[in-house]
Parts: structure tokens; C-alpha cells; sequence
């Protein structure tokens, strides 16, 4: 128990620490940050670097470090309802851990409700792995190989040389696309297998786990992940012993032992519900209405990310004249440090969420809060305007895409009255950027 909860308050500590550095730098109403003050943004992540820091030390007595858990759980459930846009799966299963560790620190040590903790944690894992492994065979994408090179085309989420590396080998691309599937739908066999075969499952998950943070910048998955594998190789390991004389030690406290195996078990069942592809949703809503308790674990599948989402701009002078589109957002090149350290990978994950929701107020309204009050612009320029491309990133030869955008906008600097989400081309759009203002 005491290393999952090592290994999460790690990577808590990335993430907060992320948070803390991309709010420094970002600009004001960017669509990854909380929509309030930067104060606020910095007190709440500064208070949960520290709860996480405060768990990772080891010092915290049952009382104080169920305090710190359940604080982290629950802020990041609140977090999650503020401002879900730039969030992942690594957010998801992190929140799971911090609940499941808190239920784990009010028992107090009951050996009773460790195990159930440490079996819900173990569950949710296989599930995650096994889930995405069978969107991931469901889609033709995935199964002819295509998968890989769209997304490692792109500039937000892939790597120049990798790339190269699979549009040259068609083949191994589509062999190790296989392999990715087959390793992901073998996973659960870690908690039913002889131990030989549980550590080459999760040798090879944390190999694929490391490969991905360092070709894709999806650093926060690794400690996440790492810390589920140690509940995952504790149950295997315990598989068949102890339960007599566990259940003579904790007589004292077997109906909060049942609870606790009760709460876990539906809240197992509802995850393993929720990943059916065909599910229509309507209860989730019903349940969990801004989708933060139960979790989505089919990453990057059916159909993965394979383009790169820009924000352009451009303002209208007093005398009616407009500058050149402007690019709003850029991404930086794929560096060796993103495996560890990744700050900026959190406003191209609100980008590409924005963008499949682009004819939504809500949706065009931050970016547009974005655009006035974050980016700089011109002293005399009266209006502004917006719009949300894509581009194939490295594949420079695909041509742009426009999704929608803003016609002209007022800036707080004037009295001009603004326009409505018009959900198309900005009108009167007759000069387009070309695609090589994104190489």
C-alpha cells in the first residue's frame, strides 16, 4: 500500500507542479486554466503540490494522511467540473487512486480493507489496459496500422523522427500496432497468472508506458500507471492467501469491510458499464453528470488524434483595415525532457477537446475570452477575430482545414458592439493562411 501511495503522490506532484509553471507562463484566460483568478489557480495547486508532497515524505499519521488523500481526491473531482478541457486519463486514474487511498487511511490499517482498496485499484487498471485494447482492435485504423503514423504526425502529441521511422516501415508499424493491442487485451491476465508471466506483463506495460512519454510527451501516464501496477503485482502475489486470518484479525470491522467491498465493487461495475462501446449514456449523465467519477479508459481510440488544432487571429484597425491571421498557440518541437517534464501538453489537449465542440457557446466562448484578454494585440486595433484550423503537423503536403471561428469581435477598449458564434468561416474571410506559416 505504502508504494502505490508513494508512486501517486509523485506523480501528483508532477502534475501540480506543471500546473503551477504553465500558470506562471500562460496567458490570461487560456482554455487549460481554472476560470478565475491566477491567484486561485496558484492557492489551489500550490495547496495540492503540498498534500501531495506532505503523502510522498511518508511522515503523515492515519489521520493527517487521510486528510491529505481525501483533499487531493476531492479537489481534483472539483477540478475536473471547473475546468475539464486539457485534462487526461492520467487526471482520471489519479483521482480513482486518491479516493481508493483515503478509504484505505480511515480504516486505519485493516488488513480487510486494504485488500478490497488494493483489488479496486488492481481492477481499474486491468480494466483501463484491457478497455483501450478493445477499442483499439475494434478499429480498422488501429488494425491496418494507420493509427501510429497519424498520430505521430502531429506536432502536439507525436515526434518528427518517429514518424519518419513508421511512414519508411509500413509493415513493423502495422505488426507493433498489433502488438500494442495484444499487450493492452493480455493485461489482465497479470492477476491470474503464475508470476513469471505477471512480471513480463507489467514489464513490458511500464516499457510502453515509458516509450509513450518519451515519443508522445504523455509524461503524467507513467506515474499514474506505475503506482496501480504495484496493487496489480500485490494481488497476484496474494492470490489464494491470508483470508482466513484476515478475517479473524478484523471481525471488529466487518461491516465497514463489507461497505467498503460493496462501494468498490459497484463503483468497479459502473467503470466496466461505461467502456461498452454501444453504451447510450443516458444513466452515466444521470450518475455522474460532468464525468468525473466514472472514467473513460479507451485512450486514443477508436479513432486517435491525427491532426493539430491552431488557434489564428487577426484585428481590425479604427480605419477598417485588418492585420494577417496570427497564430495564437504554438507547439514546441518533441524534446527528451517532455518524457519527464511537460507543462505545455496540457493547452494542446484543451485545444483538440475545444475543437470537437467548437459549435457549442460554451466552447466558443472561452476561446474567445482567450483571444481578447490573452493574446496581444495591436494599440489602435478596435475588433478582433478568430478562427480554429487544422494541419496534418509534420505532414506539411495535407492542406489546412478550417473548423469554424468568430466573426468580428469588440475589445474591451471600445464601445463597438461584438457578433454571436456564427459556427462557420468567419464572414467576409477571404484571405486564408497557408500552411506554411505552421513548419
Amino acid at each position: 500500500m505504502r508504494r502505490v501511495e508513494f508512486t501517486a503522490a509523485l506523480g501528483l506532484c508532477l502534475s501540480s507542479a506543471e500546473f503551477l509553471c504553465d500558470a506562471a507562463r500562460s496567458r490570461r484566460g487560456a482554455p487549460h486554466t481554472l476560470p478565475a483568478s491566477r491567484t486561485v489557480g496558484l492557492l489551489v495547486h500550490g495547496s495540492r503540490l503540498a498534500a501531495a508532497g506532505a503523502l510522498a515524505s511518508g511522515r503523515c499519521r492515519p489521520a493527517s494522511g487521510a486528510v491529505c488523500s481525501g483533499y487531493l481526491a476531492v479537489s481534483d473531482a472539483l477540478l475536473q467540473r471547473a475546468q475539464p478541457h486539457g485534462r487526461d486519463g492520467a487526471d482520471q486514474l489519479q483521482m480513482l487512486l486518491m479516493t481508493a487511498l483515503t478509504l484505505a487511511r480511515a480504516g486505519r490499517g485493516d488488513p480487510g480493507i486494504d485488500r478490497w482498496v488494493l483489488r479496486f485499484i488492481a481492477g481499474q487498471c486491468a480494466l483501463a489496459y484491457a478497455s483501450a485494447g478493445a477499442a483499439k482492435a475494434a478499429s480498422a485504423t488501429w488494425r491496418e496500422g494507420r493509427a501510429l503514423p497519424g498520430v505521430l504526425r502531429t506536432r502536439s502529441f507525436g515526434h518528427r523522427g518517429a514518424h519518419r521511422w513508421a511512414v519508411r516501415h509500413p509493415r513493423a508499424t502495422t505488426w507493433f500496432a498489433r502488438g500494442v493491442i495484444a499487450a493492452e487485451l493480455a493485461f489482465p491476465l497479470a492477476l491470474v497468472t503464475p508470476r513469471p508471466v505477471t512480471r513480463t506483463l507489467l514489464a513490458t506495460a511500464k516499457a510502453f508506458h515509458l516509450g509513450t512519454a518519451a515519443g508522445m510527451g504523455l509524461n503524467r501516464f507513467s506515474p499514474a500507471f506505475f503506482a496501480a501496477h504495484h496493487a496489480v503485482r500485490r494481488c497476484a502475489r496474494n492470490r489464494g492467501t491470508g483470508e482466513k486470518a484476515t478475517t479473524a484479525a478484523s471481525r471488529g470491522t466487518t461491516v465497514l469491510r463489507a461497505m467498503t467491498a460493496a462501494g468498490l465493487t459497484g463503483w468497479l461495475a459502473l467503470t466496466l458499464a461505461a467502456q461498452h462501446p454501444r453504451s447510450p449514456g443516458t444513466w452515466q449523465r444521470r450518475l455522474d453528470r460532468y464525468r468525473v467519477l466514472i472514467p473513460d479508459w479507451r485512450f486514443y481510440s477508436p479513432e486517435p488524434t491525427v491532426h493539430d488544432v491552431h488557434l489564428l487571429y487577426r484585428d481590425r484597425h479604427a480605419d477598417g483595415t485588418a492585420t494577417p491571421w496570427r497564430r495564437g498557440t504554438r507547439y514546441a518541437s518533441r524534446r527528451a525532457r517532455h518524457g519527464v517534464w511537460n507543462p505545455g501538453n496540457r493547452l494542446a489537449k484543451a485545444l483538440a477537446d475545444l475543437a470537437g465542440r467548437l459549435g457549442e457557446p460554451d466552447s466558443a466562448r472561452l476561446l474567445l475570452e482567450f483571444v481578447v484578454h490573452g493574446l496581444p494585440h495591436a494599440p489602435d486595433s478596435v475588433q478582433t477575430q478568430f478562427m480554429v484550423v487544422t494541419t496534418a503537423g509534420y505532414e506539411e503536403t495535407e492542406k489546412m482545414a478550417v473548423l469554424g471561428g468568430l466573426a468580428w469581435h469588440a475589445l474591451p477598449n471600445t464601445r463597438r458592439p461584438g457578433t454571436e458564434y456564427s459556427g462557420g468561416i468567419p464572414a467576409g474571410d477571404k484571405e486564408k493562411p497557408q500552411n506554411k506559416e505552421f513548419s
